[in-house]
């Protein structure tokens, strides 16, 4: 679950310049900046569901559009929850938190595979960081040679 938290943090905050997070590459799908409330919002619904609310106060669904670092703050939050919950035994002895965390982690998935599809379509996408650049010619040339 922390891998795919990190896969998110990683493609939605670091390969988005701040400036183009409110770009809609396509049509059909939110704003980039969207998926950044989204996703913490939807984990917190389905975990104070199933134990106690991290923020009872639900405008911040309204306010995550507003400011990018309130939205950032919340995500931080509920990613650590999540962290401390997955830590214990509880996920394992309550059905219902161990069923909100998953659900929580197959919306994540879901929507990274969206998110890096959006990202296809950018112009301002960025290299993910800490990911070497390949090298496409030698790739070329490679698979070149292996065909003969």
């Amino acid at each position: 679950m922390a891998q795919a938290l990190g896969s998110m943090e990683s493609s939605n905050v670091e390969m988005f310049p701040k400036e183009a997070l409110r770009e809609q590459p396509n049509t059909l799908r939110n704003p980039v900046i969207f998926y950044l409330g989204h996703i913490p919002i939807f984990e917190d619904i389905h975990l104070a569901r199933a134990t106690k609310p991290l923020q009872p106060n639900r405008r911040i669904i309204n306010k995550f559009l507003k400011e990018l670092s309130d939205t950032l703050d919340f995500r931080e939050k509920v990613c650590a929850r999540i962290a401390a919950l997955s830590q214990m035994q509880k996920p394992w002895q309550d059905r219902l938190i161990g069923r909100a965390l998953w659900i929580g982690f197959e919306h994540e998935g879901l929507h990274l595979e969206i998110f890096l599809w959006m990202t296809l379509m950018s112009p301002n996408i960025l290299p993910p960081p800490d990911i070497p650049r390949p090298d496409f010619i030698r790739m070329a040339e490679q698979a070149v040679r292996n065909l003969y």
